[in-house]
């Protein structure tokens, strides 16, 4: 067997093999970016900003202002996250806190995440926690 550079190209001829099983799980790898905005008051309080692609929703950003937090909008938020993407089918969520948010760690546990891994030391000299949750059986919320 060898093992050569081959180019993206040559990769193309593959592209069926995840699509045919995927498609039929209601699946798509067409990434999705979207944005939704907490308003209290008229006033954006706080916002999420997601990805889905492949049956995985990423939470890449989970922002309250100062004067919101511990008003529950933190959470909303999460739970927001978590429908649309279960409605998305995706079988997995996955975001990242650091050690520098420990409420925002704090919520994540609660809600039945897990670190799947720990990233010691970065340039920062911070520890950043990658967690995940599972979705059992692509299961569909309706509303």
């Amino acid at each position: 067997m060898d093992i050569i550079p081959i180019t993206k190209e040559d990769t193309q001829q593959f592209e069926h093999e995840w699509e045919e099983s995927d498609t039929q799980k209601g699946i798509t790898y067409q990434t999705r970016h979207l944005i939704f905005g907490a308003f209290k008051d008229n006033e954006l309080a706080g916002y999420i900003k997601l990805k889905i692609r492949g049956g995985v929703g990423n939470l890449s950003a989970l922002i309250v202002k100062k004067h919101a937090r511990n008003t529950g909008i933190g959470k909303t938020l999460l739970d927001h996250f978590e429908t649309i993407s279960k409605n998305h089918n995706c079988h997995k969520l996955t975001l990242r806190t650091s050690e520098k948010h420990k409420p925002a760690l704090a919520l994540y546990k609660s809600s039945g995440y897990t670190i799947e891994a720990t990233l010691t030391n970065d340039k920062d000299h911070i520890t950043w926690y990658q967690l995940s949750k599972q979705i059992p059986n692509n299961q569909k919320l309706i509303g």
